[in-house]
């Protein structure tokens, strides 16, 4: 029987064992009261070396068949630097192999599918597009995917589609209101949070993977109701401890919202 520290605590052990579906499942227990929808995190890596890469891809992994495991629905991992296609690509394979492994005593392997942002103009056309049109939450993710089904959402960003793509988007707005592309009594603010999520939802929990509380420039429209989950020990504490730790301090938190 192998320990925890043997299964999740070696870094990048790959392939793992079916039994780790089951070690997780008894972990999260039965008294999570509320699991998040969306879990976002903060993993900082950029493409400076094929070494630092291969190792973020192979957390990326992981935290895909922990987020699968949990009843997650969408994954946002923010980075350093945007994500070179061909290395979605690579990702896509790296997640898909994982997580064959991880279910392959499952009756069926879930299927995880990985994206970046589509840019701010094709986002705001879509939008203009589709206003009136009223679509369900998995809808909307199989015509992101384009029209696969999925179990799980996985969103990559890079530090450049926080602050950067929110002045980007307000700059193309008021570019489409000058061009008549769409009236500017209709840019109200419901507009613009439609907008602005119609790539990215709100997390309800995110995790921060650095030693210093710090949101990277996680697009800022997104987190206004997000509960934010920090170990100030990251050097001794395992990424999977972490995990868990964070949703079941989700679990607890009460949020009051104002009328």
């Amino acid at each position: 029987m192998k320990t925890l520290v043997q299964v999740f605590f070696l870094p990048h052990l790959f392939p793992v064992a079916p039994e780790l579906v089951r070690i997780l499942r008894a972990d999260l227990g039965t008294d999570l009261v509320k699991k998040p929808k969306h879990v976002a995190v903060i993993l900082p890596a950029n493409s400076s070396s094929e070494t630092e890469e291969e190792e973020w891809h192979a957390k990326v992994a992981q935290l895909v068949q922990w987020s699968v495991a949990s009843g997650i629905k969408c994954l946002s991992v923010m980075r350093t630097d945007p994500l070179h296609p061909q290395l979605v690509e690579l990702l896509q394979e790296r997640i898909n192999d994982s997580l064959a492994d991880f279910y392959k005593e499952e009756k069926s392997v879930p299927v995880a599918r990985v994206r970046t942002l589509r840019s701010v103009e094709d986002s705001l056309q879509d939008v203009v597009k589709r206003q009136g049109v009223d679509e369900n939450e998995a809808q909307r993710l199989q015509r992101l995917h384009g029209g696969r089904k999925l179990d799980l959402d996985v969103v990559i960003l890079s530090e450049r589609d926080g602050h950067d793509r929110l002045a980007t988007s307000v700059r193309a707005l008021g570019e489409a209101a000058l061009g008549d592309e769409i009236q500017s009594q209709n840019i109200t603010m419901k507009f613009m949070d439609q907008q602005l999520s119609a790539e990215l939802t709100e997390p309800e929990l995110l995790i921060v993977f650095k030693d210093e509380l710090d949101l990277s420039s996680y697009p800022p429209w997104h987190i206004r109701l997000t509960e934010i989950f920090h170990h100030p020990d990251q050097a001794v504490i395992p990424q999977y401890t972490m995990f868990l730790q964070a949703l079941h301090r989700y679990a607890k938190c009460e949020q009051r919202f104002g009328k």
